[in-house]
């Protein structure tokens, strides 16, 4: 407690403990700083055991504090991790004063800023592109309603737009980015590519990037032959020694 108006300097918190078949509440205790903690000189017992009694409370005080602190960074630091885009009725990135996800929502607030402004100016840009009354300060097609009502001068079908969803091209062709990386693909290919080998067959430099982690498949020599060929050429010939494996004993991930 930093308040100057209190006397008590922190507020301890006992632990709950079983006494006689119930549970104890936990009692909260205000400690207050004695007034012999500013008196030079020799102390009677008294005197001491008030100080004794002031620094094991207040012990005690900052033990919990600092339990307090540790806690609430462990829970920030799961919410962060576990559900990055919020918790349920507890905190997310669109709740309002949110401390947990402070940076998501500025990312998020950025970037609907920055939507809103080019709607904005690309609303007006086609407004002057699509009317003539900005440049003409007339309309080019216009019906004169003091005539007669548009309705009543109808004679074309129009267009039902009730049924038709509201498709907004202009942030799906643009704006959106429909590339997705899957990390787990890449890897396989990379790893079909290479085959296990980390290094040029050629000149026999080592591959820097993108390696392969999977083994070596083994190579061929006089006692184990390992080749593979299309099930459509496999016949009962070629099997009898066991030389030829056929792909379809393989089970690709993707």
């Amino acid at each position: 407690m930093n308040d100057p108006k209190f006397p008590e300097d922190s507020v301890v918190l006992f632990n709950q403990r079983f006494s006689c078949g119930h549970v104890e509440v936990p009692k909260a205790i205000a400690v207050k700083e004695p007034a012999c903690m500013s008196k030079v000189g020799l102390l009677t017992p008294a005197e001491r055991r008030e100080v004794m009694e002031f620094e094991k409370y207040s012990l005690q005080a900052k033990r919990t504090r600092h339990k307090a602190e540790l806690d609430e960074k462990r829970r920030r630091q799961i919410m962060v991790c576990r559900h990055p885009e919020g918790c349920v009725g507890v905190d997310g990135p669109v709740a309002d004063g949110t401390y947990v996800y402070k940076a998501k929502f500025s990312t998020m607030k950025l970037k609907e800023d920055k939507m809103v402004l080019h709607a904005a100016k690309r609303v007006d840009f086609l407004a002057g592109k699509q009317s003539s009354v900005d440049k003409l300060q007339r309309e080019f097609l216009g019906h004169d309603s003091s005539i007669k009502d548009g309705q009543a001068t109808k004679f074309c079908q129009s267009k039902n737009r009730f049924n038709r969803p509201n498709l907004d091209s202009h942030q799906r062709l643009f704006a959106d980015s429909p590339n997705q990386i899957n990390p787990a693909r890449t890897q396989h290919l990379r790893n079909e590519d290479l085959a296990g080998k980390n290094y040029n067959i050629v000149t026999g430099a080592g591959q820097e990037y993108a390696r392969s982690n999977v083994p070596e498949k083994c190579p061929n020599s006089a006692s184990h032959v390992n080749r593979q060929a299309h099930p459509s050429l496999i016949g009962a010939k070629l099997e009898r020694f066991a030389q030829y494996t056929s792909v379809q004993s393989k089970n690709p991930l993707y």
